[in-house]
């Protein structure tokens, strides 16, 4: 669970860390499955997640291995596998009602792939037991990536150690009909190995999809409601890589103060919504003629990055306090603590 990748030299940017062969790799084009048996499987995921088939089929790939037992090319490394999780699927009752607030719609997608995975399997007449399949589920959507142009998952038995970190990221990976290469990004001495995972605007996803806690959240996405207004997605605001606000600085996004000023116009109903919806329409990175609308306008969209810090602080609140039981450990309470801290110290510097 805790395992990842350490040197112990120094190195440079640009070293060659290692390279695992195709040959090594698990595949979702190496399937051994014939052709009605993945119409069977498509039927199975359904239209809505028929996307995560390469997915499925490495999980299949992983459970044939399983099956396989000293014979399996793999065995050292399936054997050096956690056999338990803390993501989603893993929590208990009380935990999982918790993460329902704290991140619902990881959680109802979590739930929806591991509900379509089960009847892909049913459909392949898989014979799996249950926790089995879960194990084999969970090991794929902890370590495995889409290989370009992204029709192919794959996981990559050792670079699949390599931890994520947010800030601290060292290392680039490439995967390609070559195989799986590692290349350093930064000078390092005697220190581990770190990955981006990626979408760390949503902090709650390493929760729920990964099982752990991101200590190091920076740039975290605001998810503003601009209820049936059309035009903010189409200027945006419903963009997580730009409407964010940073947690080092305490700095919003200029993305994120014009989603809020929209916010505030279009729930007063002022006309100057109207003239921000063009100008921002024809001019996308042009924020000088702003800065009279964002100064006139100042109190209320502070006011409403306030009421939204202070949603926040209750969620977190409300969730500790719900969390003073029945919990297996400190990952939840962790979690909420750190972020009620952080909206609390956005709130001492707006007032």
């Amino acid at each position: 669970g805790d395992c990842g990748i350490h040197t112990n030299k120094a190195l440079r940017p640009g070293d060659f860390l290692f390279h695992i062969p195709p040959s090594l790799l698990i595949s979702s084009k190496k399937t051994t499955l014939t052709g009605s048996d993945i119409r069977a499987c498509q039927t199975g995921l359904g239209p809505d997640m028929e996307q995560y088939l390469p997915e499925f089929l490495v999980m299949i790939a992983l459970i044939q291995e399983i099956s396989r037992g000293s014979d399996s090319l793999w065995l050292p490394w399936l054997q050096s596998l956690p056999s338990y999780f803390r993501t989603g699927l893993w929590m208990n009752d009380k935990e999982r009602m918790i993460l329902y607030q704290l991140a619902p719609k990881f959680m109802q997608h979590q739930q929806y792939q591991w509900e379509a995975f089960m009847r892909a399997s049913q459909a392949l007449r898989l014979d799996c037991d249950p926790q089995t399949l879960l194990w084999a589920f969970t090991i794929v959507f902890t370590r495995s990536w889409r290989a370009p142009p992204g029709n192919e998952a794959v996981i990559a038995p050792i670079g699949d150690m390599v931890n994520h970190h947010s800030s601290r990221t060292n290392v680039d990976v490439s995967v390609d009909k070559n195989g799986c290469g590692m290349v350093l990004t930064r000078p390092i001495e005697n220190c581990e190995l770190f990955l981006d995972y990626g979408i760390t605007q949503f902090p709650e996803r390493f929760l729920v999809i990964y099982g752990f806690l991101d200590p190091n959240p920076s740039d975290v996405a605001l998810d503003i409601d601009y209820g049936n207004d059309s035009h903010a997605s189409a200027l945006g605001f419903n963009d997580f890589t730009q409407m964010t606000i940073n947690f080092e600085s305490m700095e919003l996004s200029k993305k994120s103060w014009n989603g809020i000023l929209y916010k505030v116009l279009l729930d007063q109903g002022r006309q100057e919504v109207h003239w921000l919806r063009g100008f921002l329409t024809k001019n996308p990175d042009d924020q000088s003629p702003l800065s009279d609308l964002h100064t006139q306008w100042g109190d209320e969209t502070r006011g409403f990055l306030a009421a939204y810090a202070r949603e926040k602080v209750a969620l977190y609140e409300s969730c500790l306090f719900e969390a003073q039981h029945d919990m297996i450990d400190n990952l939840i309470p962790s979690y909420c603590h750190l972020h009620r801290d952080h909206w609390m110290r956005l709130l001492e510097m707006l007032h």
